[in-house]
């Protein structure tokens, strides 16, 4: 009997090997779908186990080096993946931020006009933003990609246009205020 478990020990042994030296390969494999590195780290366990009991070294050491590739492969994906999820979480955020300013700043031109009858000017509407107390009295101080983010233009008293930038989608939005015939940018 003694000898009919010997052969059966190093036969397992085996299949920690070769198991350990495809779990490697199908995490280089996978690690773009994100899961490579859950199989690589089985892969390494089970290379590890192969390579300790002696059968078949080079695919267990195989199986080590290439489950270790692809759990570091993974893992770099994985970071990089969510710094671009984040960059693109938080440009959605400034851009959100933006439109409620310039939001804000109509408000506070349209409350102004009401009050006055005319638009204000540039001052006169940081002044009344700060009356009003509607939020930031700064519409020229954010700026994304190096455009200005809000930019506002008076009309003679007649009207007014706020114009904001949105760097998700590369373009201005204008917001009318009253007769802009007399405004430069229509």
């Amino acid at each position: 009997m003694a000898k009919s478990e010997k052969p059966k020990t190093v036969q397992q042994s085996s299949g920690m090997s070769i198991a350990g030296f495809v779990l490697g390969i199908s995490s280089l494999a996978t690690s773009a779908l994100g899961i490579g590195g859950i199989v690589g780290v089985v892969g390494i366990v089970l290379s590890a186990i192969g390579l300790k009991k002696g059968a078949r070294r080079g695919l267990a050491i195989t199986g080590l080096i290439t489950s270790i590739v692809g759990v570091v492969l993974g893992f770099v994906l994985l970071i990089a993946i969510t710094i671009v999820a984040y960059a693109g979480i938080q440009l959605r955020a400034d851009d959100s931020m933006v439109a409620a300013n310039a939001s804000t700043f109509q408000k506070t031109a349209e409350l102004y006009n009401a009050e006055n009858g005319a638009y204000p000017t540039y001052d006169q509407l940081v002044e009344a933003a700060s009356k009003y107390e509607l939020g930031s009295t700064d519409i020229t101080a954010i700026e994304v990609d190096n455009e200005a983010t809000i930019t506002y233009e008076y009309c003679n008293g007649i009207g007014a246009q706020i114009w904001y930038y949105s760097a998700v989608g590369k373009n201005y939005t204008n917001l009318v205020l009253g007769d802009t015939s007399a405004c430069v940018y229509e």
